[in-house]
């Protein structure tokens, strides 16, 4: 009973068998093959989006999607940010006037700052992530 690892059977001619379930694959159908190779060589316990979780956990003054990349040496992390949002693990931050804060991104354009929700603490506790 210990296993919790999801699992199927396997009927051969005389026996039953129980056998994992492949894991997951953290990439988009139309995403790149870059994306899938990527996305396979994360283990589960240290997925990209729970890395950017822990970076939020950490920066209490918030942080824009490019710079939790940056933070963690990948491109492209706004992906990941967004599904974050989407979950409700970080959100924007409401400055002055409850309008949303940013800052300038790479190309000087305005970027909304982000931080960790309670959710998001949660979601790292369930993971076995424990607070800095």
């Amino acid at each position: 009973m210990g296993n919790t690892q999801p699992s199927f059977l396997i009927q051969t001619e005389n026996t039953i068998q129980i056998a994992p379930l492949p894991t997951p694959v953290r990439a988009r159908n139309n995403d790149p093959a870059t994306s899938h190779a990527a996305a396979r060589s994360l283990t589960n316990a240290e997925t990209l989006a729970l890395r950017l979780l822990r970076c939020y956990q950490d920066r209490t003054e918030g942080l824009t999607d490019f710079e939790a990349g940056r933070a963690l040496g990948v491109d492209g992390a706004w992906k990941r940010c967004s599904e974050l949002r989407k979950n409700g693990w970080i959100r924007v931050l409401l400055g002055a006037g409850g309008k949303p804060m940013t800052r300038p991104g790479p190309s000087n354009r305005m970027q909304q700052v982000c931080a960790i929700t309670v959710a998001g603490y949660r979601q790292l506790e369930r993971c076995g992530v424990t607070a800095r």
